[in-house]
């Protein structure tokens, strides 16, 4: 397993600079597994036995990359400007006192590190030291692979490092299905039979609704949505997420996560804006979903310019509905007071007309103000 030579100059530079400072480190998980795959990936994952934050700043200065301080236990992620990034977390072990809790994290090594991954798939290491500690001659790129890796990967299986993982962690049934869809994996037999196990027992209850909010944005960024969302329902796991819980062609009409979200919103007939407001998104973001949703339940045209997004959205789920139906209302203020009308006549006025724009009914300002004036 050779790391692909466009990562050689920095990864290189960053092993050497480690062993100098007497810190260990490897490349793991889904690099080293897209890399086997022959995947090209900007998205790093290093394990640092040692001073993860020297490194991240060694980035900083060699290469200029930008640097975040990414969660409270230790990482530190190394933006590149050519798009690459690095995030640099400490190797620890993690011991979980009940389902679902956030884990104990403690300072550890490589193997340990390793063993607290979701699936074997993910839990290659690759070395990117010049030479290892203690005299012992290694190659760059030199493999890590105590939990066959490599064979889960050459069978195509998710397999579970242990038979609680799923307990532990009731996340991993989302990313078992995400990763199973994506590859066009099967699951391992014992680890459906555990799968299958968890969600019956409703591990997945204990779960916040923004770990669960985190793994499905997760899953609409993936392109095999349609086969993801077949193993969500095969497994009985949709029903977490909301009792209508459905692939829908317009999913793969809108571009962005928030975007597919909001049209699975729109595809409930109860529950999408609770649906919504459980994603936790960003307030801008809920806001402009939260309009493109309404607009769609009420059938109604806007009375203000619609985003491209919202427009992208309620034409990916009325393919049918007119280009005048996603303009802001033909009737203003202005145009009302001018027939006379005043207060809430106004806003009654521009309701009907708003209605009618969006069954095709009206599409012209002298159609809205002529309806209002019979």
């Amino acid at each position: 397993m050779k790391i692909p030579k466009k990562y050689k100059i920095v990864l290189e530079s960053i092993g050497e600079y480690a062993q100098k400072n007497k810190i260990k480190v490897w490349v793991v998980g889904g690099a080293v597994r897209d890399w086997y795959l022959k995947i090209d990936t900007q998205d790093i994952d290093i394990t640092v036995q040692g001073d993860a934050l020297k490194l991240a700043k060694f980035c900083q200065t060699k290469f200029g990359a930008t640097i975040t301080k990414f969660d409270k236990f230790g990482t530190f992620r190394a933006d590149f400007k050519n798009g690459m990034k690095l995030d640099f977390v400490r190797a620890r072990k993690e011991t979980y006192k009940e389902p679902a809790v956030l884990p104990k994290v403690s300072a550890s090594n490589i193997t340990d590190d390793l063993f607290r991954r979701d699936f074997s798939c993910n839990t290659w290491a690759l070395s990117i030291l010049p030479a290892s500690f203690g005299g012992k001659t290694a190659s760059f790129g030199e493999s890590c692979d105590p939990f066959f890796a490599r064979k889960s990967i050459d069978k195509k299986q998710i397999k579970i490092l242990h038979d609680k993982s799923f307990q532990d962690d009731p996340t991993r049934i989302f990313r078992a299905l995400r990763f199973a869809g994506r590859f066009n994996w099967k699951l391992e037999k014992s680890t459906e039979k555990l799968l299958i196990s968890a969600v019956k027992k409703g591990y997945l209850q204990y779960l916040s609704k923004k770990r669960v909010a985190t793994e499905l944005l997760k899953i609409l960024q993936e392109k095999e949505i349609k086969r993801i969302f077949k193993l969500l329902e095969k497994y009985k796991v949709s029903k977490f997420l909301h009792h209508e819980f459905k692939f829908s062609k317009a999913i793969m009409q809108v571009k962005c996560e928030y975007n597919k979200a909001c049209v699975i919103a729109c595809g409930f007939k109860v529950g999408g804006e609770e649906f919504l407001r459980d994603l936790q998104l960003p307030r801008e973001y809920f806001n402009e979903m939260f309009g493109a949703y309404k607009l769609h339940k009420h059938k109604k045209s806007s009375l203000v310019e619609l985003t491209s997004c919202q427009k992208e959205i309620l034409k990916a789920f009325n393919p049918k509905l007119s280009a005048t139906a996603l303009k802001k209302c033909l009737l203003n203020g202005e145009d009302a007071k001018k027939l006379g009308l005043k207060g809430k006549q106004i806003s009654q006025a521009q309701e009907k007309i708003c209605k009618l724009q969006w069954r095709g009914k009206i599409k012209t300002k002298t159609q809205a103000i002529n309806y209002l004036r019979k």
